[in-house]
């Protein structure tokens, strides 16, 4: 039987990912936008990997995560290595 947690309903982010291009535009006053949320345009998805963040603004990674390097770190320090 598997138990599974809740996922929250409401925003639990405490700090938001920026492509460091666009917070750039943004703090320099070249982006016409309110705030560096409503300026960003980016796409997040599944990948062969993980999960990445894509800046299409300007084509440009913002985090690519690896599950497979998380679980290995996960399980090195549950054993202890």
């Amino acid at each position: 039987m598997s138990t599974r947690t809740a996922v929250p309903a409401a925003c639990d982010i405490v700090s938001y990912l920026h492509c460091p291009l666009c917070f750039e535009e943004w703090t320099a006053g070249t982006a016409p936008a309110d705030s560096p949320k409503s300026y960003s345009r980016l796409s997040i998805g599944l990948t062969l990997r993980g999960l990445q963040v894509w800046c299409d603004r300007h084509e440009a990674s913002v985090v690519h995560l690896d599950f497979d390097e998380i679980a290995t770190g996960i399980a090195e320090k549950t054993r202890g290595t």
